[in-house]
């Protein structure tokens, strides 16, 4: 029994000692290792959310370990919008933020319009994105493009579009699963939307930040054909205010969102190609065509 005694206490001397030697180690090391002070969450922050001063908090960490392009201004962070998760222990850096406001400004109001994944781009669109509007045709649109007779099958009508929220039928905002890590370990914006392949829940409502006339171009779009949204790169898209094409402008009045009325061949001239999809009608198409002129 004494020869238990005498190994236990033995064992927690040894502990004891190992235990100060390394904490003696560690104060030497913190000693001789540079530190700064840098800015980093106070919890996970996730797509949308607005920053304040309740979400940041101050830290000293190794010179080693401090990113370059890390933001150590608090003033600077307050007031602009996640638009990457940021995990409670890496410091802000600007690909992941953006300085847009996620309320409406003069001559802009809130609208909310249906959606679902597959509309939302496989459940890849968040709060504060800026979208492309599509809307595709149930039939082709016949259009002289450059002196060229094209089938369009879909136009870009808005772009830019601000998305305020992206709601769940039941209500709830649509983020980031808890569980997705891969935005929080991105080493650089090219991986900026890696991180959007989970989710919280299934999109039921848009809720977008629209002037009068990017409304009326998403409801005359949608008594057209079929909505769709395009998600850009996610860093080009961050600031401006949306806008409806040219070829919108082009085309609105047209039998492409006015069925019956108008011309049977709509004349565009010249637009930007991006904005169109379609084919050109070929030689033997154009000739029987040659009548509707």
């Amino acid at each position: 029994m004494v020869k238990k005694i005498a190994l236990f206490v033995l064992g927690l001397v040894l502990l004891a000692g190992s235990t100060y030697g390394y904490s003696l180690y560690m104060d030497k090391r913190r000693v001789d290792t540079p530190m700064v002070t840098t800015i980093m969450p106070s919890r996970l922050l996730n797509a949308g959310e607005i920053i304040d001063s309740s979400m940041l908090r101050h830290v000293s960490i190794p010179v080693d370990a401090h990113r370059n392009d890390a933001i150590v201004d608090a003033d600077t962070l307050i007031g602009m919008t996640v638009i990457i998760p940021v995990g409670s222990s890496e410091e802000f850096v600007s690909w992941k933020l953006s300085k847009q406001h996620n309320v409406p400004v003069d001559g802009e109001r809130y609208y909310a319009f249906p959606t679902d994944s597959l509309t939302n781009v496989s459940n890849m669109v968040r709060r504060g994105d800026r979208v492309d509007v599509w809307v595709e045709f149930p039939q082709s649109v016949l259009v002289e493009m450059e002196d060229k007779l094209w089938h369009l099958s879909a136009v870009k009508i808005i772009e830019n579009l601000h998305v305020a929220h992206v709601k769940s039928n039941e209500g709830f905002e649509i983020t980031d699963g808890s569980d997705n890590t891969l935005g929080l370990y991105a080493g650089d914006a090219s991986l900026l939307s890696s991180h959007r392949n989970n989710s919280n829940g299934v999109p039921g409502q848009n809720i977008y930040i629209m002037t009068d006339e990017i409304y009326s171009a998403y409801v005359m779009g949608g008594q057209a054909g079929k909505i769709k949204l395009s998600l850009p790169d996610l860093n080009s898209y961050q600031m401006g205010k949306g806008e409806v094409t040219e070829v919108y402008q082009k085309l609105k009045d047209s039998t492409a969102f006015n069925a019956g009325y108008g011309e049977k061949i709509v004349r565009l001239g010249e637009v930007n190609p991006e904005h169109v999809q379609g084919h050109e009608v070929d030689n033997a198409s154009q000739a029987e065509l040659g009548g509707a002129e």
